[in-house]
């Protein structure tokens, strides 16, 4: 069957900004060409979290309910660019009237009762106003460079944001009628308890926190006056967005227009009783299962050989076991704001194949996200998990049970384990424990779900699947094909992935006796999908049932084994040892405990390492594939050098090189490196030229092997953005880059130009012109180090081109001793500018308000530029002005913010730092 994702919208429109409503009258975005005002698109199954909130206040509880879309009492109806709702709420009638003007949007709510009700009522709005594709890239990202201004006038609070990352757009929210408290980020609206008990800790307390708190998840909150209800009440709000806003705000823009335009708003529009519908749900993800805590004497019995705890007083909150598994438990999840999570990923994979399979899975619920085989951004099978909160679950995979007659939401569990390649969810119930397994093979790419009640209870579950089959939700429809208890997932054929892999298939294999396979159409009650691209099986009255997920990247066959998860678990822990060459340090005294966390913290960076290196994503960061070029010449190539995995090595090498620029001698600063190798980065910064020349180095200097030397790959034409088709030696390629180092040189001087940047991306040059005048003093120790270790390397190859090296690398020296050291202090970074050298992040510097920056002090020991009492002196600099409580930071304060407005830096001057940046009212 054929399951299409064109879900049916309407568009609000009288200009160039849309609000596209569902047929359930949730808001699924709200744009403005290709830029996305809000963070988080709606859906019908669980609505969306922009709404409009009545809240009503009975006997010192306040009660509250949406009063948009699928998740509200409302029935609703279009009309022009006008969105009408009404609804009952504890005998509190209301209406809402939704009206979209040009590039302003009203909410006008009426509220009837002749209780004498005490309500008020809640605007909440969550933004993104960026691109809608770096939206969909990183959410918490976009939301990172969003800035919050607060002002107040005669109605009470306006919030105006600007996001600072590219094109400044602006967007302005108020109301017209009087507002009495505000919020700024999801964190406070919803609060981390949200994630347990379903109910945000804002619609819950008295007031707004009236705080500006800019973190993750942007979400704007306005909360009107109290009123008591003894007939009506009307309260306005409004939002009014602006393309291009390059000044700071210092106070609300654009209010008489704003007025202007309410004032030709039909004003007491009736209502069509007539034209008022209702989508009917028959299940929600609103009901979830509540989890008992275990008690300490049961943690005791199910983990006797607990090491390495975690307390918050006498709280349990985590802890490690002999197999170097964590176990985290509920208690610790409330207190964070990033969520437990996990990446499982199949073995065999030192070296690079496309049939890794990955999956991603969360504490609070998620069994699986972004399952994805190969290329972990154009081959994922489904979604990933776009809010650290829970606030949307339709995504990735999820369970529902039947506990009492209600289909309940497994969320947050009562304990979550987590091994090298499998995770566990443990529910404890009041007559029962559910436990809930997710692993990975070592040497297939297969995933394993097991799910099962301790006490043999049968239950009813339903298993959700949301399904992208490409980078993003809704982009192209897919083809399920259903033999017995197989179901066979197939891309379309004008996806990306189907051009690069046609026989690329998932199969979802079900091992229980009585289910029965639907798409959405489960959840509501006229059982007709609305198009959203869900697979859901209901499993019929089982103790215990399997769902093994493949990943067939070319179409390959599996044969369905009983697989025994304890055995699973061993072969994978001893590929995993076998990596580590069985290391393991012990010792008999009373630090043995500590000793012990260098056992466990090498089985988990392996793990980390293997991600990173052969299917790169991250929990957070879950579009890219790539390599970044710098990134697996660190991480990974040091991790492979340690653990001596010298094939490896060789494999990363000649893989790098291979798209070093033919035109340039430079290296892009990310790439993919497997089918999709033609996608990759045009540029890159002033550093990255030099860690490739490091792995050759490196690699030589420890094995002693120069014949990579002549080892023979392809350079990467950029006119074509395609391999050439000659092959070129190592040390052509090497030459090359020698070439372009130097030519990146500040004219008459030895000292290489930023580029694009370095090692710290908060520091990236605000403009082009700032790439080829400034100079970072890191990246000037790096050359001399890298240098200088390529020179000792060709001892052995070529004494005359070595010598020639190490020449060059004491030029570099002298001038890094004659610019950067200034008045025996190195520099953060130099500015050329006319016959003028300025240094910045030094004591001299007047520009940026910082006076050291860590970097170019450690490489200039790292690189041994400096002598031994040099060395001393910049170790009492680095512990008076750098070292604080938590560390030694990167610079001995944070960059000058000023709105957004950059000079220097383009992330530091723009990103928003949450617990430094607000204010209080």
């Amino acid at each position: 069957m054929i399951v299409n994702n064109d879900i049916k919208k309407t568009s609000l429109s009288t200009g160039d900004v849309f609000i596209n409503i569902l047929e359930s009258g949730t808001i699924t975005d709200i744009r403005k060409g290709y830029t996305q005002i809000n963070l988080l698109s709606g859906n019908n199954i669980e609505g969306s979290s922009s709404n409009i909130y009545l809240r009503v206040y009975e006997n010192h509880i306040i009660h509250y309910t949406k009063m948009i879309g699928v998740d509200s009492p409302s029935k609703f109806y279009i009309e022009n660019n006008q969105a009408f709702y009404r609804g009952t709420f504890l005998s509190v009638d209301y209406q809402v009237i939704l009206t979209v003007k040009q590039n302003i949007w009203f909410w006008e709510v009426t509220l009837n009762s002749n209780e004498n009700k005490i309500v008020d009522v809640i605007y909440g709005q969550d933004v993104a106003i960026n691109d809608l594709g770096a939206v969909k890239n990183n959410e918490a990202y976009t939301c990172q460079y969003i800035d919050h201004k607060i002002f107040i006038n005669e109605t009470g609070y306006t919030v105006c944001s600007r996001q600072n990352q590219g094109t400044p757009h602006f967007l302005q929210q108020g109301s017209l009628t009087k507002n009495i408290a505000y919020s700024t980020d999801g964190f406070q609206f919803y609060g981390l308890d949200y994630k347990v008990t379903n109910t945000p800790i804002g619609l819950i307390s008295e007031s707004l926190e009236n705080r500006n708190y800019q973190y993750e998840f942007a979400y704007t909150a306005l909360q009107s006056e109290k009123v008591v209800l003894s007939g009506s009440a009307q309260f306005v709000f409004y939002g009014i967005y602006e393309d291009n806003i390059y000044e700071v705000a210092t106070e609300p823009r654009f209010l008489d227009q704003i007025k202007s335009s309410y004032s030709e708003v039909k004003k007491n529009q009736v209502l069509d009783e007539t034209k008022l519908t209702k989508l009917e749900r028959k299940l929600t993800f609103n009901d979830l299962v509540h989890a008992l805590e275990f008690t300490n004497s049961e943690i005791e019995l199910m983990y006797p050989n607990r090491k390495h705890v975690e307390k918050e007083n006498d709280t349990l909150l985590s802890f490690f076991n002999d197999d170097s598994s964590h176990v985290v438990l509920k208690a610790k999840e409330t207190l964070v704001e990033r969520p437990h999570g996990h990446i499982l990923i199949t073995g065999n994979n030192l070296l690079i194949k496309n049939d890794i399979i990955a999956s991603t899975n969360f504490m609070f619920g998620v069994f699986n996200s972004h399952i994805v085989v190969g290329n972990s951004n154009f081959h994922k099978f489904t979604t990933n998990i776009r809010n650290p909160l829970n606030v949307a679950r339709i995504s990735g995979q999820r369970i529902l049970v039947e506990i009492d007659g209600v289909y309940q939401l497994l969320g947050v569990p009562s304990i979550y384990e987590l091994g090298v390649n499998y995770t566990k969810w443990i529910y404890k119930l009041s007559n029962d424990i559910i436990t809930i397994t997710s692993s990975v093979l070592v040497d297939s790419p297969q995933l394993i779900l097991d799910i099962q009640s301790l006490n043999g209870i049968k239950y009813n579950y339903i298993v959700t699947n949301h399904i992208v089959l490409g980078p993003n939700e809704y982009e192209y429809p897919f083809e399920v094909n259903i033999k017995e208890n197989v179901l066979e997932f197939i891309p379309h054929q004008k996806s990306m992935a189907n051009g690069k892999n046609p026989n690329l298939r998932y199969n979802l294999v079900v091992l229980a006796s009585d289910f029965e396979v639907n798409k959405d159409n489960l959840f509501y009650n006229d059982h007709e999908s609305r198009n959203e691209p869900f697979i859901t099986l209901t499993i019929k009255a089982s103790v215990a049932f399997r769902i093994i997920t493949q990943g067939r990247p070319n179409g390959e066959q599996f044969e369905i084994k009983n697989y025994d998860l304890e055995s699973v678990k061993q072969d994978y822990l001893a590929y995993f040892r076998n990596i580590l060459n069985n290391f393991k340090l012990s010792i008999d005294n009373e630090t043995s405990a500590e000793v012990d966390k260098f056992n466990d913290i090498a089985l988990w960076y392996t793990h980390n390492a293997l991600v990173h290196y052969s299917s790169p994503h991250g929990l957070e960061q879950y579009s890219g594939a790539a390599w970044g070029t710098r990134d697996v010449c660190q991480g990974p190539f040091e991790y492979f050098l340690a653990t001596q995995k010298f094939e490896v090595l060789k494999d990363i090498i000649l893989k790098v090189y291979s798209h070093q620029f033919l035109q340039t001698g430079d290296f892009p600063q990310w790439f993919m490196y497997d089918e999709y190798f033609k996608i990759q980065a045009h540029e890159s910064h002033g550093d990255i030229i030099l860690w490739p020349l490091r792995t050759i180095a490196i690699y030589i200097l420890t094995t002693g092997d120069v014949s990579i030397l002549m080892e023979r790959v392809r350079y990467t034409d950029l006119s074509l953005s395609d391999y050439t088709k000659e092959t070129y030696s190592i040390i052509d390629h090497a030459l090359l880059q020698i070439k372009s180092i130097k030519a990146n040189f500040i004219e008459g001087t030895h000292l290489s130009t930023y580029g694009g940047g370095d090692w710290d991306d908060t520091l990236q040059p605000a403009n082009k012109e700032l790439t080829k005048s400034m100079v970072s003093g890191w990246t000037v120790a790096l050359t001399y180090e890298v240098l200088t270790q390529f020179s000792d390397a060709l001892l052995g190859y070529n004494k005359d081109l070595g010598a020639e090296l190490r020449n060059l690398a004491e030029a570099i020296k002298k001038d890094y001793i004659d610019y950067v050291v200034i008045d025996n202090v190195p520099a953060g970074f130099l500015l050329f500018k006319d016959e003028l050298v300025i240094p910045l992040l030094h004591p001299n510097d007047t520009e940026s308000g910082l006076h050291y920056r860590l970097l170019p002090f450690n490489q200039g020991i790292i690189g041994e530029i400096f002598n031994k009492s040099q060395i001393k002196a910049y170790l009492e600099i680095i512990i008076k002005n750098l070292k604080h409580p938590d560390g030694v930071r990167l610079m001995d304060n944070t960059v000058k913010y000023k709105g957004g407005i950059n000079k220097y830096f383009t992330r530091a001057e723009t990103a928003l730092i949450s617990k430094i940046l607000y204010q209080m009212h």
